[in-house]
């Protein structure tokens, strides 16, 4: 040690690297004293990745497909990011046909739901069904149904698929909506997402 250097000297600087040239010492207060004022910025820092973890409320995502020939399944999803949406929750499906045919339709196939009546007559093109989960859904898990109106061809529907978490530990999320639409014509079936006018 230089007789010159003072004793709290932590690093001295050397004169042979230029950037160690105009270095001040480090001195073992301000050490001290840096350290200090960290200790309180990490215990705020440790408490958020608690709020940054918790999960965001589902916007559950619902699609349409072919089943069979007289028949279509509509899959909700819940997002991998979102919380599981719980027991109990209400889905209910509006579905319009666009045109007047007087048909009914009818639910069937059900996963991780349950519903009554299972037929229902469409009147003024429109039926409602409302669904209850049985299960919870998972983030990234599912619940279907299968519905016919017993045709073969001619199918032209648009639906909207509402989740309400009323009444459950969701509740505050408040209600999210997704469509599914299927027109069938002579070139095929073409599945969408437009909704019921």
């Amino acid at each position: 040690m230089n007789a010159n250097q003072p004793k709290d000297l932590v690093s001295p600087p050397d004169p042979a690297r230029p950037e160690d040239a105009t270095a001040r010492p480090i001195r073992r207060r301000a050490v001290t004293r840096g350290a200090a004022w960290t200790l309180p910025v990490l215990a705020v820092a440790t408490a958020v990745p608690a709020f940054a973890a918790s999960p965001t409320c589902p916007v559950p995502v619902a699609a349409e497909a072919k089943e069979s020939n007289t028949s279509d399944r509509i899959t909700v999803t819940n997002p991998v990011t979102a919380a599981p949406i719980p027991i109990g929750t209400t889905i209910s499906w509006y579905l319009q046909r666009q045109d007047a045919l007087p048909l009914s339709i009818t639910v069937s196939g059900m996963v991780g739901l349950t519903t009554t009546p299972l037929t229902q007559a469409l009147s003024g093109r429109v039926a409602t069904f409302v669904f209850t989960t049985t299960s919870v859904i998972p983030a990234g898990g599912t619940v279907s149904w299968v519905y016919t109106d017993g045709l073969a061809v001619g199918w032209n529907y648009r639906s909207r698929i509402t989740v309400s978490f009323a009444g459950t530990s969701l509740a505050s999320c408040g209600a999210s909506f997704s469509c599914t639409s299927v027109v069938q014509g002579i070139f095929g079936t073409t599945y969408g997402t437009t909704c019921p006018t």
